[in-house]
C-alpha cells in the first residue's frame, strides 16, 4: 500500500504506509503523513526555516495545524510506549510561530509552469491544499470562494480565540506565492457562473470543494421559524464578522462534538449562562477531551443524558427547550450506547437561545438541476478513486464528497 505525496518542487514521492505503521508510526497516524522524525531532528540542530520548509511539503497549513491539531501523532509516539509521548503539534507550533513572528522569508520554488488552467470552487481547507499542490505540479490555478474572505470553516466555524485569523492568512500567503489567483465574492448558480461556464471558458478541469455548510435542523415542534433559534456554523460566522451581541440571556447549544463545545465557549464569551444538552454522558461525547475540561473551567454547564423534544414559544420567540431524561441502551453502529428517552421525564430548561450543533451536511443547490452530478443518499457528491464525478473534467473533494 502506497500514498502518493506532493513534494516542495512539485515532485511526486511515494510514501509506504505499510512500512510507515511499523517503523515510523506517528508519521502513518498523521493524515497528511508529515515528515515528523524529520522536522523535530531540524529543530533540535536549530534548522527552524529548514525545518518549516519540510513541514510544507506534505501540509501547506502547518501553522493552522500548530493551533488546531488535535495530534493524533502523539498517540501512537514510541516514547509513549514507555515514558510519555513527544510533544509533537507544540514542537510544530514553536517552528511556526518563530517563522511567522519573525517574518523569516520562506523562499518560493522554482516550478516549470504548464499551460493547463485548473478552476476551484472553495477555498477552504480542501480547495486550497488541492491549488498547492496543484501550483507546485506547475497548473494555472484559479480558486473562487462566495465569500468575502478565504479559509472556510477554518476563518469562519473555529473561534479567533483557539486560531488567531492572521495565523491562517500566513499559510496563505505560502499558497498565493505559489501563482495561485483567489477570486473571492463569487458566487455559482447563477446563469453566468456555472461548472459547465468554466469548462467552456477555458479551464481544463473544475475541483469541487465546497465543504458541508449547512447544519442539520433538531426536528421538533417550534424550532421552524422562531426567533432565538439558530444553527452554530451560522453562530460562529456571524461572530467571526464582528457581531459581538449576545445572542441571549441564557443559551442552550445542543450536541457534543467540536462545534458545539466551540459554539459554547464562544456564547460563553458575551453571554453569563451557557449550557450544553447532549443526549450521552460526557465519555460518549465525542469533542476533544481537552476542549470539553476548558469549556466546564469557563463555567459552561452540561446537560448530560438529555434530548430535546420541543422548542417553547412565545410571541414567535424560544421561551424554553423541553427535554426529556434519557438512559443507555445497547450500543448502536457507532458503537456507542443507543441512548433511550425515560418516559414520563420531560422537564423544561428555560432559555431564549438555541442553538443546534449536529452535524452538517452539503449544500449542492448551486449545482443546479442539469449539473450531470450525482449526489449520494447523504447528500455528498459521487466521485470515484481518483475523486472524479461522472462528469468529465469535474472532480470533487473534501467534506462535500467524503462527508
Amino acid at each position: 500500500m502506497s500514498q502518493s505525496a506532493v513534494s516542495e518542487q512539485g515532485n511526486r514521492v511515494s510514501l509506504e504506509l505499510d512500512w510507515l505503521e511499523k517503523n515510523i508510526r506517528c508519521q502513518h497516524r498523521c493524515p497528511a503523513h508529515m515528515d515528523i522524525p524529520g522536522y523535530i531532528r531540524l529543530i533540535s540542530q536549530g534548522k527552524y526555516l529548514e525545518s518549516y520548509k519540510l513541514m510544507l511539503e506534505t501540509n501547506p497549513f502547518p501553522t493552522v495545524c500548530g493551533y488546531v491539531c488535535p495530534r493524533p501523532c502523539e498517540s501512537k509516539c514510541k516514547r509513549g510506549d514507555f515514558d510519555k509521548p513527544v510533544s509533537i503539534d507544540n514542537l510544530k507550533r514553536f517552528v511556526t510561530d518563530y517563522i511567522y513572528k519573525n517574518k523569516v522569508k520562506i523562499p518560493v520554488p522554482e516550478i516549470k509552469k504548464r499551460d493547463e488552467k485548473v478552476a476551484i470552487i472553495g477555498a477552504g481547507p480542501a480547495g486550497l491544499t488541492a491549488a498547492n499542490d496543484l501550483a507546485g505540479m506547475g497548473y494555472q490555478v484559479t480558486v473562487f470562494e462566495k465569500e468575502s474572505r478565504v479559509g472556510g470553516m477554518m476563518m469562519w466555524a473555529i473561534p479567533s480565540y483557539r486560531l488567531p485569523r492572521d495565523q491562517i492568512m500566513f499559510d496563505v500567503s505560502n499558497i498565493e506565492a505559489r501563482g495561485v489567483e483567489i477570486k473571492l465574492n463569487t458566487h455559482f448558480g447563477s446563469p453566468d457562473k456555472t461548472i459547465s461556464g468554466l469548462l467552456e471558458e477555458g479551464y481544463n478541469a473544475v475541483f469541487l470543494a465546497v465543504g458541508a455548510q449547512r447544519g442539520r435542523k433538531l426536528e421538533v415542534p417550534g424550532e421552524e421559524g422562531t426567533e432565538g433559534v439558530m444553527d452554530c456554523l451560522d453562530f460562529l460566522k456571524n461572530v467571526s464578522a464582528g457581531d459581538l451581541k449576545s445572542p441571549g440571556k441564557t443559551v442552550a447549544v445542543i450536541g457534543g462534538g467540536n462545534s458545539a463545545v466551540d459554539a459554547a465557549r464562544t456564547a460563553k464569551r458575551i453571554t453569563p449562562d451557557v449550557y450544553i444538552v447532549y443526549r450521552r454522558t460526557r465519555n460518549e461525547m465525542p469533542a476533544l477531551k481537552h476542549e470539553i475540561e476548558e469549556a466546564e473551567l469557563e463555567g459552561i454547564k452540561f446537560h448530560y443524558l438529555v434530548a430535546p423534544v420541543k422548542v417553547i414559544v412565545e410571541n414567535g420567540k424560544a421561551k424554553g427547550l423541553e427535554c426529556v431524561k434519557m438512559e443507555l441502551g445497547e450500543p448502536d453502529s457507532s458503537g456507542r450506547r443507543r441512548p433511550e428517552p425515560i418516559h414520563n421525564s420531560e422537564f423544561v430548561i428555560d432559555t431564549d437561545c438555541i442553538i443546534t450543533a449536529l452535524s452538517q451536511e452539503a449544500d449542492l443547490e448551486f449545482l443546479g438541476d442539469d449539473s450531470g452530478l450525482e449526489a449520494t443518499k447523504w447528500g455528498t457528491l459521487v466521485v470515484d478513486d481518483g475523486l472524479q464525478t461522472g462528469k468529465k473534467g469535474v472532480f470533487a473533494g473534501g467534506d462535500v464528497a467524503l462527508g
